[in-house]
């Protein structure tokens, strides 16, 4: 999940961190947005893990640093190789029946991924990034996967298309192929 959404799941306005002040009529929105379903936060900051998310505003590594959001640095991806990283995810997330991932093309390296609004140096390569989700969508508890950041009107060769379908193929497989595994053992 991805900015003001995920600022309104956690409940956090990071005040701290304030820039603008808003109007009263925006200010009662948000707290009725903050408040859907029920009152309070519906995700912590132990229930969000990041994986190579290196391009950061001041106020968002305040609020990631505040909660105590795990974020594997592309290096710490590359030592442990990305099965190791997907036990450690769904360790940290042992509690969590319900498991969100959320595909940023964003953490692909900016060779790889050019139809997008940031494209970042020093990042995933295509065949990490598969590895990656396939890791990740193995796990039963994973009940949503999307790709997002994906802007074809900034991909002038293509390159983000041919990629991000690549990526995706790959996920829908091991979604697949884990739906076939559990026909099976549920025969």
């Amino acid at each position: 999940m991805h900015g003001m959404p995920l600022a309104i799941s956690l409940g956090d306005d990071n005040r701290e961190c304030q820039r603008n002040h808003v109007e009263p009529e925006t200010e009662f929105f948000w707290q009725k947005l903050k408040n859907l379903g029920e009152p309070g936060p519906k995700v912590t900051g132990e229930h969000l893990i990041y994986i190579v998310v290196r391009d950061t505003e001041y106020e968002e590594d305040a609020i990631i640093d505040r909660l105590g959001i795990k974020n594997y640095k592309l290096d710490e991806v590359k030592a442990k190789g990305t099965r190791q990283v997907a036990r450690e995810v769904f360790e940290r997330l042992r509690f969590c029946d319900m498991v969100y991932v959320s595909f940023d093309v964003d953490s692909l390296d900016s060779r790889f991924s050019k139809g997008t609004g940031t494209p970042v140096e020093e990042g995933l390569n295509v065949e990490e990034a598969i590895s990656l989700c396939r890791a990740l969508l193995d796990n039963d508890r994973v009940v949503c996967f999307e790709m997002v950041e994906i802007n074809p009107t900034l991909d002038s060769e293509n390159t983000m298309a041919t990629n991000a379908f690549d990526i995706l193929e790959a996920a829908t497989d091991a979604i697949q192929k884990r739906l076939r595994l559990e026909e099976v053992v549920s025969r």
